[in-house]
């Protein structure tokens, strides 16, 4: 199971890889002019917009509530996803687009908006109650996950985890099916950059990008994809990956091609990533298998607390090199490779070429016992 990232997770996803915060790093593009007004059904003296800058949640403008209306002036925006908070309420998203926009917020049982004048924004709505209909059910197979542990039931575990991956495939596939027929409408990079981002491979990100209409070539969300692309390309089979070098518990700087001659699995983790701690074992058998046949593993940790990291290597019997800058998801490295979901593994032969990414469990075991048997 994927963790599908952006400003919303699916919990039970959790379970299976550990993600960082946000996905979008949009370019400011003056394609449209925002007249953004409301009226609030409450009392409130305050409203704030957020939009993604450089990868976080950024405070960009804010208004105060007279006679309960705002408004904000003109300004130049593309159509994106914004934010609003009324006197620091809860974060509401709006996708505006290239027309003026009215709110109408009601407080009845939580804020809530009715969105007049954006014809994205009603076609977003539209999106996410079919998207519902699966995050429900996923929510469901959340509970009963727990359920299932805490009795020990393996068979039933065994059982959600298969309706888990029908009904996650099923969304995937409403969401791709959403890409290729709105190949026009500028939800569709945000769409992609919302739920492609890191569940797409090189292939189908460029497949996904030039199914875009050149219209589109303007949205904040094609830089977004076109830097995913870029980090792709760094890690694609085939490729040489690019010299890099990393400090070590004592100090030590580590330098990749210091291990040239080998068959390496470069492996991102944390200790406090459970899917992570979940998939050592499977590791650990490997390098035990193999690594008198030239195989061996470089463990890249996004810890911040060094005791900790420290701790899990011992814990866990890692008997390999490890170094970590203790910057957590900012580990130099790991930005360098767009890592933004672990645990994450690139695989490259003796001459620092890769021959595979994110191999786990069995076929991490498979896919090494053929290579030593070729040799």
């Amino acid at each position: 199971m994927r963790k599908i990232l952006f400003f919303s997770v699916t919990l039970l996803s959790a379970l299976y890889s550990c993600n960082s915060e946000s996905t979008e790093i949009p370019e400011k593009e003056t394609v449209s002019a925002l007249k953004l007004s409301g009226t609030v059904d409450s009392i409130y003296s305050e409203v704030k917009m957020f939009q993604v800058i450089d990868d976080l949640l950024e405070l960009t403008d804010s208004a105060l509530i007279v006679d309960n209306k705002f408004h904000f002036n003109e300004k130049s925006i593309s159509p994106q996803m914004i934010y609003l908070s009324f006197d620091d309420s809860e974060k509401t998203e709006v996708f505006v687009d290239n027309s003026e926009v009215s709110i109408e917020v009601k407080d009845s049982n939580g804020i809530s908006f009715d969105v007049l004048g954006s014809t994205l924004h009603t076609e977003w709505l539209s999106i996410k109650k079919d998207l519902k209909f699966y995050d429900d059910q996923l929510d469901s197979l959340y509970t009963a996950y727990f359920e299932a542990q805490e009795s020990d039931n393996q068979l039933v575990i065994d059982q959600i985890n298969g309706d888990y991956t029908i009904t996650d495939s099923m969304k995937s596939e409403f969401v791709s099916d959403y890409i290729k027929n709105n190949s026009t409408s500028y939800l569709t990079p945000y769409m992609i950059a919302k739920f492609k981002l890191y569940t797409a491979d090189l292939d189908e990100m460029v497949l996904l990008k030039d199914g875009l209409d050149e219209e589109l070539n303007n949205s904040i969300y094609l830089t977004t994809i076109n830097a995913r692309i870029f980090d792709l390309e760094k890690t694609k089979v085939g490729v040489e990956i690019q010299d890099f070098s990393q400090e070590d518990k004592d100090g030590n700087l580590i330098n990749i091609s210091d291990l040239r001659g080998k068959y390496v699995l470069i492996d991102f983790w944390a200790s406090w990533c459970g899917p992570c701690r979940g998939e050592n074992p499977n590791v650990v058998e490997a390098y035990k298998k193999h690594k008198k046949k030239g195989f061996t593993v470089l463990g890249i940790s996004l810890d911040t607390d060094k005791e900790k990291w420290l701790q899990a290597v011992e814990d866990d019997n890692l008997d390999w090199k490890h170094v970590s800058d203790l910057e957590g998801w900012g580990n130099k490295v790991a930005k360098e490779f767009g890592v933004k979901s672990i645990p994450f593994s690139i695989l490259i032969d003796p001459e620092g070429v890769v021959l595979g990414k994110n191999l786990r469990d069995e076929e991490l075991q498979s896919f090494l016992t053929d290579l030593f048997e070729e040799k």
